[in-house]
């Protein structure tokens, strides 16, 4: 009967740890993805050539926090956190990821950049 209690309460910790750190859900997290597959799928939703106001609707529509910026010195783009996910070896620290989509003179996408930042001091 020990060795059973001692087995379930390792489970229950091992369990507890796993949905404490986002283990269950990660594999699924869509912010796991490489940066080029990101910005692959991304580009089927939002081709060269997309306007502004529709990379801004599917952020909203996708709940990304996204804001437009445009420079005197540089073309308009749209920045928007794209996700998050906790991996192991950086815990308790979370990998962000990051989306820029660049614009022309004309407010046509050009082009779109992924990269991710380690959320920690």
């Amino acid at each position: 009967m020990n060795k059973r209690r001692l087995l379930a309460g390792l489970a229950v910790a091992g369990a507890l740890g796993c949905c404490c750190t986002g283990w269950p859900v990660g594999p699924f997290n869509p912010a796991r993805q490489s940066p080029e597959a990101i910005r692959a799928a991304l580009l089927k939703e939002t081709p060269p050539g997309a306007s502004v106001e529709a990379v801004l609707a599917l952020a909203r529509e996708r709940g990304w926090p996204a804001r437009a910026f445009e420079g005197d010195d540089s073309p308009k783009c749209v920045h928007a956190e794209y996700g998050w996910y906790q991996a192991l070896r950086d815990f308790p620290f979370a990998t962000i990821v990051r989306v820029t989509w660049q614009f022309d003179e004309q407010g046509r996408l050009r082009d779109i950049s992924v990269w991710t930042t380690l959320d920690a001091p």
